[in-house]
């Protein structure tokens, strides 16, 4: 028993240790200062500590030369999962890796000489990375719009989890195409002329008190600030790197970027065939929750044996929340797949769950907690700008969330650029039942800014037309 109680003792601290990381405090949003083009800001607590922002990203480029970038064309020749006996339908993957721009030992020499003496630099704290990939359509006829699919940047190994000495050093964007869009991308593939477009944006946690007034009325005040937030601190969820990276790719010099499998009732071994989501750490739904495993079993198609996978989530990456996964070897994609999870809490207690079988046909499997018997809702918002009007007199719009989460304000930022952003954006939130989402809306040109509101969000969809 001593034993036990000495492991959770020792647990607890670990997990502190990991899910602390490198947050001394808080890093503070207003405190935001340049050093040699990049910024920096203030932790809350400690007047030594400082953090900076993460780098851009870039195409990863193999040992041989080859960029990392992998297109199946995946072309089913009859399914029962897709109603398709007879005909051609396709579900292609685009798995594409980027690497982030480190920050080397002679930048930081060069940026703690620019501040207090004994300051210590850490990398932020980032709690989510929302990405687009943008495919430009090669028609001539104007009605043909360019295609916009929201990715994922998952794990690849070690160097894609972020430490107290830097920020991760590779990830992989994984998307699914269906038949149009697999078809809009190997036009553009085709045409060296036209390139693919990564979009993303870096979010991390800021206290303060902030610069957005949610003050128009009394309800929406009452709704927004307790009774022990008097000074209006709020923790911002705010952006701190947006980008567009460029992504060519000549398939004529490198032909194996691109490959089409023809598919009947089987998945090929390599094939990521199934994405799994959990969303506990990123939206903080379960703070008492320190790690999910998810372990999966399929037939294989020899049937000779039961093949497993397995997947973890941890408290410590937040931004880590989707894994797309494939088989050593190849299984049905028609007949039900198992899976069973097991969670460990913050104090050490592990709870392993029953086997259930996943629905079969399905491609995704959701192992977030369920909210329903919880206080919180959570809603997928999406946001979308008049470009034609807005950019004719502003440069940047931004939309500023504002609500309640396990009774403390939140805020978090929507941000448009005018020569990076799609129209388009999509930003998951959870809240508390009670409460509404506010919203107020930033436009800036040069250094003139004009904001409206405070609004109440009346649905999932909000559209910026001034």
């Amino acid at each position: 028993m001593r034993v036990e109680i000495l492991f959770k003792r020792f647990f607890h601290w670990v997990v502190i240790a990991l899910t602390t990381g490198w947050v001394y405090g808080q890093p503070v949003y207003d405190s935001k200062r340049m050093i040699d083009g990049v910024s920096l800001y203030k932790d809350h607590v400690d007047p030594h500590v400082f953090y900076y922002e993460p780098g851009k990203l870039k195409l990863k480029i193999l040992s041989d030369g080859t960029p990392d970038f992998q297109f199946l064309d995946m072309r089913y020749t009859g399914s029962k999962c897709y109603n398709d006996r007879g005909e051609k339908s396709f579900m292609s993957l685009l798995q594409v890796g980027v690497e982030m721009q480190k920050m080397d030992k002679d930048f930081m020499k060069r940026v703690k000489v620019k501040l207090p003496p004994k300051s210590k630099i850490i990398p932020l704290s980032i709690s989510g990375i929302e990405t687009q990939l943008i495919i430009p359509s090669t028609g001539s006829d104007h009605s043909k719009k360019d295609v916009v699919k929201k990715g994922v940047l998952e794990s690849s190994g070690k160097e894609s989890v972020s430490t107290s000495r830097g920020y991760w050093e590779t990830r992989v964007l994984t998307i699914r195409l269906n038949q149009y869009e697999s078809q809009i991308l190997m036009d553009c593939l085709k045409k060296k002329t036209l390139g693919l477009s990564l979009q993303y944006s870096f979010y991390a946690d800021f206290l303060g008190k902030s610069d957005i007034e949610f003050t128009g009325s009394k309800e929406v005040e009452e709704h927004l600030y307790t009774k022990e937030e008097e000074d209006k601190e709020i923790v911002e969820n705010r952006i701190i790197q947006s980008d567009a990276l460029p992504i060519k790719v000549d398939v004529e010099q490198y032909p194996d970027v691109v490959k089409q499998l023809d598919l009947n009732e089987e998945i090929p071994p390599a094939y990521a065939g199934l994405e799994i989501k959990c969303y506990d750490f990123k939206e903080n739904i379960r703070p008492d929750l320190f790690m999910k495993i998810v372990e999966i079993e399929a037939q294989s198609v020899d049937g000779a044996e039961t093949v497993k996978q397995e997947v973890k989530f941890l408290k410590k990456n937040t931004d880590l929340h989707t894994y797309h996964i494939s088989f050593p070897y190849a299984i049905y994609v028609d007949t039900p797949m198992r899976y069973r999870i097991t969670e460990i809490d913050i104090e050490g207690k592990r709870t392993i769950f029953d086997w259930k079988e996943k629905a079969e046909c399905s491609s995704e499997l959701d192992v977030t907690t369920p909210v329903k018997n919880q206080n919180l809702i959570s809603k997928l918002i999406e946001v979308e700008i008049d470009s034609e009007n807005l950019w004719q007199r502003f440069d940047e719009v931004s939309v500023f969330f504002a609500y309640m989460f396990n009774g403390k304000s939140k805020l978090k930022e929507v941000r448009f650029e005018k020569e990076t952003s799609s129209i388009v954006k999509e930003t998951p939130l959870t809240y508390d039942k009670r409460n509404p989402i506010h919203y107020v809306i930033s436009s800036s040109k040069d250094t003139v800014t004009t904001r409206r509101g405070p609004n109440t969000l009346i649905d999932d969809y909000l559209f910026i037309s001034q």
